[in-house]
């Protein structure tokens, strides 16, 4: 289900420190190009939890 006017942060996971931040547009989507590194992502919705309590056990989403 596409999420619009989410906040998605991408952190620098040695730094913890955001190194950009985008809004979904209505379908839901956004993008970054970082450098090459290791990031997590944070997302931000109104009545929405990220991640979802059914994943809080999952480290990888798979090959996407």
């Amino acid at each position: 289900m596409p999420i619009d006017l989410a906040t998605v942060r991408l952190l620098d996971i040695k730094t913890n420190r955001v190194v950009s931040t985008k809004v979904t547009d209505k379908d839901g989507r956004f993008a970054f190009a970082p450098e090459a590194g290791e990031y997590r992502l944070e997302v931000v919705k109104p009545g929405f939890v990220f991640p979802a309590v059914s994943l809080q056990t999952v480290n990888e989403d798979g090959m996407y």
